[in-house]
Formats: structure tokens, C-alpha cells, sequence
């Protein structure tokens, strides 16, 4: 479908097109990039569920655009034409029956898979996004790019589940989910640790979060169990501080320090944790202390063009609440960064990266 429409109501502007649509030759996949194939080949896979599915479709507009098409037209055309194979590569023609319907599914692929994902997602190749490089022998670069495409993924696809935001950790229906964040992702079961207390919002999540999207991403990969299970943020950043200590431990997640005047610093990128002091934490890079106050989210962007990135972290505000501290939901948000992508804020002392 060739159009640069933004809702389904500016469908009746189409016939103007109809002419030209109806001369374009079908579809084909000719000339997708084979790592593109490969994760599209995997959203027919019987065995995944949907969750996973749409996980593979979000892979797919990431790694294209990290091999440099930016075009939102093309990018759909993928999605489209490979999850309705039963298209046989037809262009969406007004003459067809059920014309609306059809434009109304690719306009959808567009508005919520393509242009969020365009919005600054780009993946760097893992020697440029780590100093150190990969483990010989241990994990590829192609790996290490893989992973980091899954932990960008997996985060927004948990924003997605909670409403963008709008859904409350105390609700009925996100309690399961909760719960796997603490026992998949921090290792413990709540019901045990804090008998009788109603744990869905009493006890601070954001780490427990974290670790069950990067545990996800790693799972069944050359990383499985890399990343370890935490309930305090200042803890995974003592153990990526040593990972990148102990080149010969050959762990994939290291700590950098987050504030450009310091040697060794980073600028993050997608698929990095940036990770900050909140009240009552005193952990800098030079001193991070264990079981210290934090928190940390995952980027998922950086447009340092717009001088932000955004990111998306566990036990946040939800939108427009009056409270910043409220802590309810798993949301997005900007942060300041400078015109070379590095932090600005203060608070922020570490960049936890698998490379």
C-alpha cells in the first residue's frame, strides 16, 4: 500500500491513487536482507506463541532499519505481505472486495509496529557499541546484536502490555505478570518473601523488571543465565562493573560510566540500561554501593538529533499522574542527553551493555 495516510478516515482521499496502484506490479521479497527473512520466516513458526510472533515482526523493522531502510512504505510491506501470504503479493486495489478492511490492517502494521519503531531505533554494530568487543569463541557480534534487538523488543512489548502505561500493578489482570517479574526476573516468590502484605505495591519492582526483560532476551541464547537475578539495581551494576574487570570471565553485560568527562565512558544506545540514583541512594561510578536505592531503564531509542533517548523501565508513573514517585505501571519517557548522546542528568552514573 503506497500512502502516507495517518488514520483510517483519510481513507476516502484514496481514489486519486487508485490508478497508479493498480499499474504496480505484486509484491515480492526480492531484495529483503536475509536477517530480515530469517526473523519473518520465524512468525509462522507454529510452536510461538502470539506474544512471540509479533516479538519476530518488531525484530524484523528493527534489523531493517539498522541496515539502513528508513522508509516507512517499504517497511510495512514486509509485515504485510508476510503475515497475509494469502495475498500472493497483491497491492491493496479500491476495486477488491473488502478493500477497507484491508487498508484499515496494513495502516495498523504501520501506525504501531513501523513508525514507533523508526522513532531513533537504531541498533549500533556491537564493535562500535563496546570497547571491549565480544569473547572469542564465546559469542558472536552477530549474537551480541541479536541480543540487544531482543531487549529492545521485549521492553516495548511489556509497555504494550500494560496499557502503554495505563494499567495499575494491583490490577487483577497484570497480577500474573507481576509475579513473573519477581520469580523469573529477581528470583524469589513474593507470596514467600513478604507472607500477607499485599507485595503488588509495596515493594519496588523496577529491578525485578530489568532483570526478567534482559533474562527473556537471553534465554535459550549463547547468554542464557549472563545477566543473573536482582532486586536492586546498584547490584547488576556491581557485577557488570566486574564483568568488564575480568575480560577472561567472558561475560556479556559490562557497566561504563555514564558522564562523559570520565575515561571510559558511554554514550547509550538501544538496548542499554542507563541506570540513576534515586532518594536515599549515594552510589556513583567510582563507589557503587550494594542494595543501594536506584533505578534503572532500558533505551529503546536514542535521537540525540532531538537531544533525548527514550526509554522504558518497571515501577514508573503512570502518564500524567501528579506524583513522579507514584511508581504504579511500566512507562516510557524521555531523557536529556547532549548532542554527542551522553547523559546529562546527574543522577545517572552507569551504562549497564551487552557486548
Amino acid at each position: 500500500m503506497r500512502t502516507n495516510l495517518s488514520t483510517f478516515d483519510e481513507l476516502d482521499w484514496l481514489p486519486e491513487l487508485e490508478d497508479e496502484w493498480e499499474t504496480e506490479s505484486r509484491f515480492t521479497f526480492t531484495g529483503v536482507p536475509p536477517s530480515v527473512l530469517r526473523l519473518l520466516t520465524k512468525v509462522h513458526d507454529p510452536n510461538r506463541s502470539a506474544k512471540q510472533k509479533a516479538g519476530m515482526e518488531n525484530l524484523a523493522v528493527i534489523e531493517g532499519i539498522r541496515l539502513g531502510e528508513r522508509d516507512e512504505n517499504t517497511l510495512t510491506d514486509w509485515l504485510f505481505f508476510n503475515r497475509y501470504r494469502s495475498r500472493n503479493g497483491r497491492y491493496i486495489s479500491r476495486t477488491e472486495a473488502d478493500y477497507d478492511g484491508w487498508s484499515k490492517k496494513w495502516l495498523w502494521l504501520r501506525d504501531n509496529v513501523v513508525r514507533p519503531r523508526l522513532s531513533g531505533v537504531r541498533i549500533p554494530a556491537p564493535e562500535e557499541a563496546c570497547p571491549a568487543g565480544p569473547c572469542v569463541g564465546q559469542y558472536t557480534n552477530e549474537d551480541v546484536r541479536d541480543l540487544r534487538m531482543h531487549i529492545v523488543s521485549n521492553a516495548i512489548q511489556e509497555w504494550e502490555r500494560w496499557g502503554r502505561g495505563t494499567v495499575t500493578e494491583c490490577d487483577a489482570a497484570i497480577q500474573p505478570v507481576l509475579f513473573q517479574y519477581w520469580q523469573q526476573g529477581a528470583g524469589i516468590n513474593p507470596n514467600t518473601v513478604w507472607p500477607g502484605t499485599q507485595w503488588c505495591s509495596a515493594q519496588a519492582w523496577s529491578a525485578a523488571f530489568i532483570s526478567w526483560v534482559i533474562n527473556q532476551a537471553t534465554d535459550g541464547t549463547p547468554f542464557d543465565g549472563m545477566f543473573g537475578h536482582y532486586t536492586f539495581h546498584s547490584n547488576y551494576v556491581r557485577s557488570a562493573q566486574q564483568n568488564a574487570r575480568d575480560a577472561a570471565h567472558c561475560n556479556a553485560f559490562k557497566a561504563f560510566p555514564s558522564a562523559s568527562g570520565i575515561q571510559g565512558s558511554v554514550a547509550p544506545h538501544p538496548g542499554d540500561v542507563v541506570v540513576r540514583t534515586r532518594a536515599g541512594g549515594r552510589s556513583t561510578w567510582a563507589n557503587v554501593l550494594p542494595n543501594d536505592p536506584g533505578h534503572g531503564d532500558i533505551v529503546t531509542a536514542s535521537q540525540p538529533h532531538f537531544g533525548r533517548l527514550t526509554v522504558i523501565g518497571g515501577n514508573v508513573s503512570p502518564p500524567g499522574a501528579a506524583d513522579p514517585n507514584l511508581g504504579t505501571t511500566v512507562g516510557k519517557k524521555y531523557v536529556t542527553i547532549d548532542e554527542a548522546g551522553f547523559l546529562t542528568q546527574a543522577a545517572y552514573y552507569a551504562v549497564v551493555r551487552a557486548c
